[in-house]
């Protein structure tokens, strides 16, 4: 199950690379536990459950934040049922300021769905880009 784990993980960052965010939410488990920093600052920030909270909480804010937005998969790592992944999250915001951040992608799936999605993020980089 592990291999397949990394690739249904995999589809996920492709899927959202090209703007498929239906198909990144059929990836998702319907009781998705998805995990952001609790800063004032980020516009994602909080505990998201389920797929529609995921759409509106994370994907709905993303473009009204920023004018191009990437989160890029660098290495995946094979953990079993629990997929880790590092990476980088790089933007323009709509105000003109730069994004350029490592992060670290932790998820949990469930019979081939993410079931928690756990974001770690440079939160230093996101303040400089988000509070000017």
């Amino acid at each position: 199950m592990s291999e397949e784990n990394v690739t249904a993980v995999r589809r996920i960052y492709e899927n959202f690379a090209r703007g498929a965010v239906e198909e990144v939410l059929a990836g998702l488990q319907p009781d998705v536990e998805w995990i952001e920093s609790e800063a004032e600052f980020m516009p994602q920030r909080g505990t998201h459950v389920g797929p529609g909270a995921v759409a509106e909480k994370v994907f709905g804010v993303l473009p009204v934040i920023f004018e191009s937005f990437a989160a890029t998969p660098l290495t995946v790592h094979d953990a079993g049922e629990v997929v880790v992944v590092e990476g980088r999250t790089s933007g323009v915001t709509r105000t003109g300021h730069a994004l350029d951040a490592a992060a670290v992608w932790v998820l949990t799936l469930r019979d081939g769905r993410v079931a928690r999605m756990v974001n770690y993020h440079d939160t230093d980089a996101w303040r400089r880009a988000l509070v000017v």
